[in-house]
């Protein structure tokens, strides 16, 4: 494994050195290390785990920054990383002879990182980048012990250490670790100040039970940068095609001479005319290299050409707020009748009226048949044809205790079939009352079955039941005294009523 690491670190190397724009850099710093453990066994989570806790550690090492190409804020970024991991198992227990009899288990493992991470740099200033950086990293097992620390005061402080052993089989360490890694922080020039996070993705350990093990790290990296390869490489002679002073190896322009970053700059504001929105025109970079003109509405449209200047608008109107000719709040690019005063829900035009009655059809009853505004858009009943109605009402006899209709009724019904069919529009209710002998509840039942029976009548001569109500009152609504033989009569009754 040694010999392995060994020729890994070479490579990386001469990988390196064969390649300009390096920067190598010196890492190290603290770091919580755990080792995440999973398994099935009854009670671990209330006996074991809330005892095992994060150590802490270090890792050291050399990371080179190479970039794809010149200036590029995309790099690779290879390395070699010695990194402490492991975790503490500590508890104390409540014994017969010794209430603070103590156990400590300190698990440490150490290993030689090789991450392959790639990075982006984004600037905040001259000389401070924000970095980022993430990939896998193959780790190799380099040592590990377990040392293990009794204490109580019936005896002395006792304690042990066991190597760890590597390979296959229970109780061993993987030989190679897979993970993942991830960094951020800032980079000041010379130094880095970074977070680091490293996670397995596989189990590292083999124990004697079920279960995963997967280290995890947190840490921070303090990072000192050698001298970048090109710096050691500035006594090369560099060509400099258009005597500008940039050799060409850093001219942004090589074949034109300028002075920034040797390219020509016209109006002289720094920045390069190849980056200047405004090239002929001094303005400072943070506005593209175009002047600083007033937005005074806020609109995103300069002043100079925004024609109304100070009221907030739309670039395709020059500025100006979308029109709204009707005034109902709707522009007319939205408004589907922009010269009808509307509403949001029919895109800007006014809510329908399909019958035309000028009662529109979210308040009209009666949305396909003209009436009144006073009937709610629905038609007036004629009044010849109520009374028709109301007198078949009293005309329909049942006979005695009886729902059946006596057959001296089937007259009248007739008429009000005549009626329903002469006006297809047309909807009839059916209440059915009584007197009040008896309960109240068998009153209710007679008075809905006779109603019933005058619907079930009506609908054998193909009179549509949904055209049709029936309601049982039961003594609930009297028109008469019940007090009185004459009176109960008049409250026996069947009442008929039309509508649209």
């Amino acid at each position: 494994m040694r010999k392995l690491l060994l020729l890994t670190v070479t490579a990386i190397i001469v990988y390196i050195t064969s390649y300009s724009q390096v920067k190598i850099r010196l890492i190290g710093g603290p770091q919580q290390a755990d080792i995440k453990e999973s398994n099935a066994i009854a009670g671990w989570d209330t006996t074991t785990l809330p005892y095992l806790k994060k150590r802490t550690a270090f890792h050291a090492g050399i990371v080179a920054d190479i970039p794809f190409k010149n200036k590029s804020k995309l790099f690779f970024q290879p390395g070699v990383v010695f990194s402490s991991k492991g975790r503490i198992f500590e508890r104390t227990f409540d014994t017969l002879v010794d209430p603070n009899y103590r156990f400590k288990a300190n698990s440490l493992v150490n290993y030689v990182e090789l991450p392959l991470n790639l990075g982006v740099k984004l600037p905040l200033g001259r000389k401070v980048n924000f970095v980022v950086s993430a990939g896998p990293y193959l780790g190799l097992f380099f040592s590990g012990k377990l040392t293990t620390e009794t204490t109580s005061k019936s005896f002395a402080i006792t304690g042990d250490e066991v190597k760890y052993q590597t390979g296959k089989g229970t109780d061993k360490f993987k030989t190679v670790d897979l993970g993942v890694n991830g960094t951020a922080g800032f980079d000041f020039g010379g130094i880095t100040l970074t977070g680091r996070y490293t996670r397995s993705l596989s189990s590292v350990y083999t124990a004697s039970y079920d279960g995963t093990f997967k280290h995890e790290v947190m840490g921070v990296t303090l990072g000192i940068t050698l001298k970048s390869l090109t710096e050691n490489r500035s006594k090369q002679v560099f060509t400099d095609s258009d005597k500008d002073g940039f050799p060409d190896n850093s001219d942004e322009c090589p074949d034109v001479p300028g002075t920034v970053r040797g390219c020509p700059d016209r109006d002289k504001d720094g920045v390069a005319d190849k980056d200047d929105k405004c090239p002929d025109k001094f303005g400072p970079p943070s506005n593209g290299g175009c002047p600083i003109i007033v937005d005074t509405d806020g609109d995103g449209i300069n002043d100079d050409v925004d024609k109304c200047p100070t009221e907030k608008g739309l670039a395709k109107y020059n500025g100006c707020p979308a029109p709204d000719t009707d005034k109902d709040g709707i522009p007319d690019d939205e408004d589907k009748c922009p010269n009808d005063f509307g509403v949001a829900r029919y895109y800007g035009c006014p809510v329908p009226d399909t019958d035309g009655d000028g009662v529109n059809d979210e308040e009209d009853k009666c949305p396909t048949l003209a009436g009144t505004v006073e009937n709610n858009g629905c038609p007036e009943v004629k009044e010849e044809v109520k009374k028709k109605i109301d007198q078949a009402a009293k005309e329909v006899f049942f006979d005695f205790g009886s729902i059946k209709i006596k057959k001296e009724s089937y007259k009248v019904l007739d008429e009000v079939v005549k009626i329903l069919n002469d006006d297809k529009d047309l909807k009839l209710s059916i209440d059915g009352h009584t007197d009040n002998i008896g309960t109240a509840e068998r009153n209710k039942i007679r008075s809905q079955e006779r109603a019933d029976a005058i619907k079930a009548y009506l609908m054998s001569k193909n009179i549509a039941a949904e055209r049709l109500t029936a309601q049982g009152f039961g003594f609930d609504h009297p028109i008469a005294t019940n007090n009185t033989e004459a009176g109960r009569a008049k409250n026996r009754r069947v009442e008929m009523k039309l509508s649209y």
